[in-house]
């Protein structure tokens, strides 16, 4: 998706003095950053395996990384390739200096050198591995987890067929040469169907991933590459982005290429920060919801299109990983009955307790728990001829928060604790109507704009905010899709996945949104926003508010100013023409009557 503005994509750069304050805010209760070993059965199913991994360096990925650190794998293969005139060195040095692995950081020497940096690019044939590289993987790779896509809904449909179809077949055929592999997870996308009542299954998209492929293989010219983009928008209906699209095929290309192996899809919806584990409130990036609450908490975003009273289908990182890593244990063990007991035995042991197979027996959720009951039928979305689970991930219809909601409670934290880097006060404001968001938008957005770079180039400094706010109303135009429609998801196979769970796994990977405070979680959520994409720490919330404080009062006096004139000139025009003869006036004498008394007697 499109940032905001480098304004913001600055804030991602990570230095180490910044780690050294990431902890001192009251509003982010953080756990104990001592890295403690995790013992349940799931980890001791993770315990000593090797990973080969894509996406190490996203957002999910780098809280995959450090969970699985701490769950003790031998070793992590992270495929990535240089980037922005970064080596896989120095991006690897990047990556371990993040905030996320602050909980392991102490002991990171032990931890780091389970990271295997593995040269590779997805949008290569064969991903580009070399045969040493690639033999090492097919030798030791056990468990794969494909989390790497090209999350650009603006990027031309080329590129996204060959990053996230073609190189989600490479992947796979990968996977399968290697020689021990337990299972296969793919990381999807709740939106990779244009349905919006979705079934844990595989929808067929409207064309073979195959074809597409092959198209995109025989473009050669840069005139038929052109010509292919100018019908892209034709191509993709009706899906509402390239990333949606290729990310439905990507699903058709697991189904057809992924049959005969241990394998799962996971379909998260809008992926926010973390909640709990291993650090409250973290995010590196601002796509999508973070955009909108950044954008809105600095002031920049002051209009945004959105039906506030639908569901926002939000969940936290941390509950995501936790289910990724929930699958690959009950894909691998009891789908296949491969060892089961083994793994609860075994920790049993270690842990020296009695195991605790609970059934999903929690009564503080037994409605929600006991909705799935035997196997899922026809509309529960296990597909008759496909043994590959689909696991849909998004906020449930017994606890969920609507987008008047988030609006509502997001504010009312930014007011108290605004950002010392806004630009002007808060004042969001929501519209379904398209026609309004555009008039708005001018008024808003434009006009401030161009008088703002107005005085900066007056003053011989470059302007920026007229960049900036297109850059804003591309952002919002590109996910509004998601905000103004509802979709309900089907989740039986989580539910039944959480159901199989022991106490001791749900208390360490928990992943059940219907037991969220949203309250809670938004406080953690706008804390981390202001922590880590801000890079605003505690000691600057006094300056911050003192800060907004003048602001406000600028921003109500011009208020009070201009409706002043505007109403004062409306008097003067009215008057002009004599429209206000006409109008009585209520005039109180000494005894209290009133008498009437025309304008033109005064």
């Amino acid at each position: 998706m499109v940032g905001m503005d480098n304004f913001f994509h600055s804030c991602l750069s990570i230095d180490k003095s910044f780690l050294e304050t990431t902890f001192t805010m009251d509003d982010l209760k953080s756990f104990d950053i001592s890295a403690e070993k995790i013992e349940t059965p799931i980890t001791e199913f993770l315990r000593n395996k090797t990973i080969f991994l894509t996406g190490g360096n996203g957002f999910v990925g780098k809280i995959l990384i450090e969970k699985l650190l701490r769950c003790d794998v031998k070793k992590i293969f992270i495929m990535m390739r240089p980037k922005k005139q970064k080596n896989l060195h120095q991006r690897f040095e990047v990556l371990i200096e993040d905030p996320i692995f602050s909980k392991i950081s102490k002991d990171g020497e032990r931890y780091f050198k389970k990271l295997c940096l593995i040269y590779g690019d997805l949008q290569e044939i064969r991903l580009g591995i070399s045969e040493n590289d690639e033999r090492m993987i097919m030798n030791e790779a056990e468990i794969f987890y494909h989390v790497a896509a090209d999350v650009r809904f603006d990027e031309n449909l080329r590129e996204s067929i060959e990053i996230n179809v073609r190189g989600t077949r490479e992947v796979i055929s990968l996977a399968k040469r290697t020689r021990n592999l337990n299972v296969f997870i793919y990381v999807s996308t709740a939106f990779s169907t244009p349905s919006f009542n979705v079934h844990e299954k595989f929808y067929n998209p409207n064309i073979d991933p195959n074809l597409m492929i092959k198209v995109v293989e025989n473009l050669k010219k840069d005139e038929d590459i052109e010509n292919f983009e100018i019908l892209a928008r034709r191509i993709i209906q009706p899906y509402p982005n390239t990333y949606c699209y290729t990310k439905a095929l990507a699903e058709q290309i697991v189904k057809e290429c992924a049959k005969d192996i241990n394998a799962a899809v996971i379909r998260p919806s809008i992926i926010t920060a973390t909640y709990l584990d291993p650090i409250q409130g973290y995010t590196d990036n601002v796509y999508g919801l973070n955009g909108v609450l950044v954008g809105a908490g600095v002031g920049v975003l002051r209009i945004f299109r959105i039906n506030n009273k639908l569901k926002s289908n939000i969940v936290p990182a941390d509950y995501v990983i936790n289910l990724i890593l929930a699958i690959s244990f009950y894909t691998m063990t009891l789908e296949n009955n491969f060892n089961y007991n083994r793994h609860i035995d075994a920790y049993a042991e270690n842990a020296n307790v009695q195991n605790n197979y609970d059934n999903g027996t929690e009564h503080q959720h037994e409605f929600h728990l006991n909705k799935v009951n035997g196997s899922g039928g026809k509309d529960g979305g296990d597909d008759d001829d496909n043994k590959i689970k689909v696991y849909n991930f998004s906020s449930s219809d017994d606890n969920c928060i609507t987008w008047a909601d988030v609006k509502h409670i997001s504010s009312s934290l930014a007011y108290k604790n605004p950002a010392k880097r806004a630009l002007w006060i808060i004042t969001y404001n929501t519209t379904q109507s398209k026609i309004i968001v555009k008039i708005l938008r001018i008024l808003y957005h434009i006009i401030p704009a161009y008088l703002f770079d107005m005085i900066l180039y007056l003053n011989n400094k470059k302007p920026r905010l007229l960049k900036l706010y297109r850059k804003v109303d591309k952002f919002a135009e590109v996910i509004e899709f998601f905000t103004n429609n509802q979709w309900h998801f089907d989740d039986d196979n989580v539910i039944r996945l959480w159901n199989s769970m022991t106490s001791y796994d749900k208390e360490h990977f928990p992943f059940n949104l219907w037991s969220i405070e949203w309250e809670d979680f938004f406080a953690v959520y706008t804390s981390g926003l202001r922590l880590y994409i801000m890079k605003e720490t505690l000691d600057t919330l006094k300056d911050a508010r003192k800060k907004y404080r003048k602001m406000t009062i600028i921003h109500y006096s011009m208020l009070f100013c201009i409706y002043s004139v505007c109403f004062y000139c409306g008097y003067k025009i009215l008057n002009f023409y004599g429209l206000l003869d006409d109008i009585p006036k209520f005039n109180i004498s000494s005894n209290t009557e009133f008498t009437f008394l025309k304008y033109d007697s005064i």
